[in-house]
C-alpha cells in the first residue's frame, strides 16, 4: 500500500474543508479515549478521478487530534515570540501553550475559540457525534495546541499550576509542554507549618507539581500566597531554543528563559538511540525528560515547535525507546558495584582485564538505560568473555568469575525477554 500523502486541512468556523476534485467521497469517524479524555477525528478521503500525469488516484488519510475544551476562558501569563506560542492559564491554573497569531499582553483575559463539534457540516456525515462535547481544541503531537484567542478583558490575578523546571531563592520557573513562565516568590511568604506549602528558602525541586496564585503587574508574575507542592511529575517538559549541543558528552541545552530574573537553561542527556546530529543550535523544540538514577535529566522525546504545523508533523517527532525497567537497571548497578569491589579487593589482578571489564559492564548499563537492548546484550557478552579469559589466565579469582558470570547471566536473561527487560 503506498504511503499516505499529507493533506492540509483548513478549519474555518469549525467546518473542515473538503478536498477539491471530482468523485470525492468522505467518511469520518470518532474514537474516544475515556481515560485521557482525548478525541481523535480520523478522516479518510477517497479521490476517484483525479489523475496527475500518469499516476492513478491514491487514497489519502489525515488525522486531526482534538482535545475536549471544557473551559474556554483563561488568562495570558506568557508569550514566546519564536514559536508564536501564548501561555494561557485556565481558572484551575493548568497551563496551555497555544500557537496563535494574536499574542495579547500578560494579564489579558481571553476566550479560547477552539473548534465546535457536532454542528451539521455540508457534505460531511459524522457517523457518531461525540456526546457532551461541544468544543474542542486542535492538539499537536508534541503536546501544544492551536486556536484563535479572543481578548475579553484584563485582570491582575491568576492561578498557575505546572511543573517546576528551574528555581532560585527568589523565583521558580513553571512549565508545560511548549511554554515556561517565571513566578517571583518573595521571601516574605512564610511556609505553613505542617503543610506542603513552601517559601523561597525551601523552593520546590525540579519535577515538583505546584500550584501558586499570582498577581500580574508590568508583565511580571508574583506569588500572592505560598506555593503548594501537590506531587511529583514522572516527566519534566522542557521548551525553548537549543542553545548548546555536545556530541562528545551527548547532551543538549535548551534555553526557555521567559524572564531575566530567572534564566532557564536545562541540560539533558541524549540517548544513543537519538541521532544528535539531527538537532541544531537555535532549533525551537519541546522536549520531555526523565530523571535517571543519579538525578540527571535524560530526554525521551524531542519535537520541533516553531509552528503548529511543525509541532504536529509525525515525521519530525524524535522519540527514544523506553529504558530498561528499574529492576533490570538495579541489577546492572549491582553488577557494576561487584566488578568495582572485585578490582579493589585484588580479585581481578590484571589492570587491562579490570579496565575492560569495567568499561564493558558500564556500557551495558548505559545502553539499557537508553533502551538499546541489543547493544546492552553485546556488551554483557563481551564482559563475560573478558571474565572467562581472565580466569583462564589466572588473573580473575575462580569464585569471583563464577559470581560475576552468574549475575551477568541473570541480567542477560532479562534483557532478551521483552516482558522482563
Amino acid at each position: 500500500m503506498p504511503r499516505a500523502s499529507r493533506m492540509t486541512r483548513v478549519v474555518r468556523r469549525g467546518k473542515p474543508a473538503l478536498p477539491s476534485g471530482t468523485g470525492t467521497t468522505l467518511k469520518a469517524s470518532y474514537r474516544m479515549n475515556a481515560r485521557r479524555r482525548r478525541l481523535t477525528v480520523t478522516a479518510l478521503f477517497s479521490i476517484g478521478t483525479i489523475v496527475i500525469g500518469a499516476q492513478a488516484a491514491e487514497a489519502q488519510s489525515a488525522t486531526i487530534r482534538v482535545q475536549p475544551l471544557g473551559v474556554r476562558q483563561g488568562v495570558v501569563v506568557g508569550y514566546r515570540a519564536q514559536s508564536k506560542t501564548v501561555i494561557v492559564a485556565i481558572p484551575s491554573g493548568k497551563l496551555k501553550a497555544i500557537h496563535s497569531l494574536r499574542a495579547g499582553r500578560t494579564g489579558t483575559r481571553v476566550r479560547i475559540r477552539g473548534i465546535k463539534w457536532g454542528a451539521p457540516v455540508g457534505g460531511i456525515k459524522w457517523f457518531r457525534a461525540p456526546r457532551g462535547i461541544k468544543w474542542g481544541i486542535k492538539w499537536a503531537l508534541n503536546g501544544t495546541f492551536s486556536s484563535t484567542l479572543d481578548p475579553i478583558g484584563t485582570t491582575t490575578r491568576a492561578r498557575i499550576r505546572g511543573i517546576v523546571v528551574a528555581r532560585s531563592r527568589t523565583a521558580i520557573a513553571v512549565a508545560t509542554k511548549g511554554g515556561v513562565v517565571t513566578v517571583i516568590t518573595p521571601m516574605a511568604l512564610p511556609a505553613v507549618t505542617g503543610s506542603r506549602t513552601i517559601n523561597a528558602t525551601s523552593a520546590p525541586r525540579t519535577g515538583s507539581i505546584v500550584i501558586v496564585p499570582v498577581t500580574i503587574s508590568g508583565g511580571a508574575l508574583r506569588a500572592s500566597a505560598p506555593v503548594s507542592i501537590i506531587g511529583t511529575a514522572p516527566v519534566v517538559p522542557v521548551s525553548g531554543a537549543i542553545s548548546a549541543i555536545s556530541s562528545a558528552s551527548r547532551t543538549i541545552t535548551v534555553d526557555g528563559t521567559s524572564d531575566p530574573i530567572l534564566p532557564v537553561e536545562v541540560t539533558m542527556a541524549v540517548p544513543a538511540s537519538i541521532d544528535i546530529t539531527s538537532l541544531a543550535v537555535g532549533d525551537e523544540v519541546v522536549a520531555v525528560a526523565q530523571r535517571d538514577n543519579t538525578g540527571a535529566l535524560r530526554t525521551t522525546t524531542v519535537s520541533p515547535n516553531e509552528s503548529f504545523a511543525a509541532a504536529n508533523d509525525p515525521a519530525a517527532q524524535i522519540v527514544a525507546p523506553p529504558p530498561a525497567n528499574p529492576v533490570t537497571i538495579g541489577l546492572l548497578n549491582g553488577l557494576v558495584g561487584q566488578v568495582d569491589a572485585a578490582v579493589n579487593a585484588g580479585q581481578i589482578s590484571d589492570a587491562a582485564v579490570a579496565t575492560a571489564a569495567k568499561t564493558q559492564i558500564r556500557a551495558a548499563r548505559t545502553a539499557a538505560g537508553d533502551g538499546d537492548f541489543p547493544a546492552s546484550i553485546t556488551a554483557i557478552d563481551a564482559f563475560v568473555a573478558t571474565i572467562d579469559a581472565g580466569r583462564a589466565a589466572g588473573v580473575v579469582a575462580p569464585a569471583t568469575a563464577n559470581r560475576l558470570r552468574r549475575l551477568a547471566g541473570d541480567v542477560r536473561t532479562r534483557l532478551v525477554d521483552p516482558a522482563k527487560r
